[in-house]
């Protein structure tokens, strides 16, 4: 293998590793607070055009923070359970390697 061959793989490598953590560092589109101010903002207007109700700019963003904690909450007891069950129901033991 010829040195520009190496530090062309080198460079692919490096490329593919960075890519997979940008994989990793993505999230749910619900766990997202941009698409939660979206939805709590297209509903607002919907009831403020309505004549429903009149929501004030502090109070979707209090309610966008309210939803993100309840996700947040709920991702997490369904972790544990997962993980509980998971280890309950497993059928061989974890291994060192």
């Amino acid at each position: 293998m010829t040195s520009i061959e190496k530090m062309l793989l080198g460079l692919m490598v490096k490329r593919a590793v960075k890519y997979r953590r940008q994989l990793m560092d993505t999230k749910k589109w619900y766990a997202s607070k941009t698409v939660w101010g979206g939805v709590v903002a297209f509903v607002a207007t919907v009831l403020q055009v309505t004549g429903v109700v009149n929501v004030s700019g502090a109070e979707q963003a209090a309610l966008i923070d309210q939803i993100a904690a309840v996700i947040s909450v709920v991702a997490q007891l369904v972790g544990t359970a997962l993980a509980i069950y998971g280890r309950v129901t497993a059928k061989s033991a974890i291994s060192n390697n």
